[in-house]
């Protein structure tokens, strides 16, 4: 396994996030923003929107410093780290853009020092495995992960023939007409839940097969959601099998803070492909669907959904969960707050402007939503540690990189409810952990 010598690793983590946030300076003013001003990747930089951007890349850097170098790799910590690499570095380079408002790069900030001063608080809260499940005299076990794992492989090959015809899609710039044709499907609700459900479902699965090597069934896993991707063309979906892929392989080959260095490193690298194919081929793809898609996207929305929402009530989540008891948010006229945006910033009827995190809290609670929004995700987090607790850690591996897609890209309840992280706490409960058989449970939580 390899390792690197304590002294050498925050001078290697550091030099990777430079090189980083470097780079996507580089790929914005020189790609991103020329092709796409219009669409509010703007160059407005200045000394002042430098000096501050870099004085916030090093002042957090020290905050996150003991969770990007810690050998611990439960959930939160994978979440957080890869969070703040994929979220917040590129909001740094954002506010050296200049498209984004003092106001907003303070509230941005107060958000992430609430979120990560919370989340470090809870890495030092004990954490004891959930107790085990179980109804009348059925163990809710490992057997029952299968069953639910081959069920949602059902479920997706059901609607891929229903309503997609089993179509393969492998086209990324074809994701938005996907999109559009699956809002039209007309599929009943409890459907459309079980089918996004899936999504998670499957992930977890194929990394649950990968580890216990059945690769004909993560065969199959991976198959079904090349399918579920030809669908409706989310691409996380189609993202995720080559990531969890990726993380089963690689985790055994270095070490946990190894693997966090390569996440650093592999970003910046992305970034300096984006920039090669650019010079070389004079086409942008990386640029578009990585740099700009993946990193700038969301720190642009950021900024929209705080312009609108200083200006406007927040939604107090009647848009969402609070529907259930007849609440009407004021922006369901809009086909929700994600679709307004769309229409005020963009001028868009169908687009989706979802987004997680900042535009979440700020949305649904205003300023306050600051303050709540990272405890309550931090609370989930620990939970979902406490479900994991004792797996393989290449299954929790897997597991925090997907929650941590989720959470950055729409809101929280979304990620909850629709997207199944309540249905992955209750999948990794119920997964056998290592090295502890029935007695030992029987001993431990009093289970006979």
């Amino acid at each position: 396994m390899i390792k690197f010598k304590r002294n050498n690793i925050e001078m290697i983590g550091l030099l990777g996030l430079i090189i980083y946030r470097v780079m996507l300076d580089v790929v914005y003013f020189n790609i991103i923003s020329p092709v796409y001003a219009y669409a509010g990747f703007i160059d407005a930089r200045d000394t002042g929107h430098l000096v501050v951007s870099w004085i916030l890349f090093f002042v957090f850097y020290l905050f996150m410093r003991d969770i990007i170098f810690t050998e611990d790799d439960g959930i939160m910590h994978i979440v957080v780290m890869v969070l703040y690499c994929i979220v917040f570095v590129p909001f740094t380079s954002s506010v050296y853009m200049g498209f984004t408002t003092w106001a907003f790069v303070f509230w941005h900030s107060l958000y992430w020092i609430v979120f990560i001063t919370i989340a470090r608080c809870a890495f030092y809260m004990p954490k004891k495995r959930l107790p085990v499940l179980k109804v009348s005299q059925l163990w809710l076990d490992d057997r029952i992960v299968v069953a639910i794992g081959v069920a949602a492989f059902f479920v997706v090959f059901f609607i891929s023939g229903r309503y997609a015809h089993f179509r393969l899609n492998f086209d990324l710039f074809s994701v938005y007409d996907l999109r559009l044709e699956a809002r039209n499907f007309g599929m009943p609700t409890i459907m459309a839940y079980m089918f996004s459900w899936t999504k998670a479902i499957n992930t977890i699965m194929l990394a649950y097969t990968l580890v216990r090597k059945r690769y004909e069934l993560a065969a199959f896993f991976f198959a079904i959601q090349m399918l579920s991707f030809g669908i409706d063309g989310s691409k996380s979906t189609f993202f995720m099998p080559f990531l969890v892929i990726i993380a089963v392989v690689v985790y055994n080959i270095i070490s946990s803070v190894a693997l966090k260095l390569f996440v650093v490193y592999g970003l910046a690298g992305g970034s300096i492909l984006a920039l090669i194919e650019f010079l070389l081929l004079g086409s942008m793809n990386i640029a578009t669907l990585f740099v700009r898609r993946l990193l700038f996207v969301p720190a642009l929305l950021n900024e929209q959904y705080f312009d609108y929402f200083t200006k406007n009530q927040p939604d107090y989540f009647r848009g969402s969960f609070l529907r259930i008891i007849g609440a009407e948010s004021p922006y369901a006229s809009d086909g929700g707050i994600a679709r307004m945006i769309g229409r005020v910033y963009y001028g868009s009827n169908v687009m989706n402007c979802n987004n997680g995190l900042f535009s979440d809290a700020f949305s649904n609670l205003g300023y306050i939503g600051v303050f709540v929004m990272p405890a309550i995700i931090v609370f989930f987090l620990y939970v979902f540690d406490c479900s994991t607790c004792g797996l393989d850690k290449r299954i929790v591996l897997a597991s925090g990189l997907f929650v941590s897609l989720n959470i950055m890209s729409t809101s929280f309840t979304m990620v909850l409810l629709t997207h199944g992280f309540l249905v992955l706490i209750l999948l990794t409960w119920m997964m056998n952990p290592e090295n502890i058989n029935e007695k030992k449970m029987e001993n431990d939580y009093g289970i006979s």
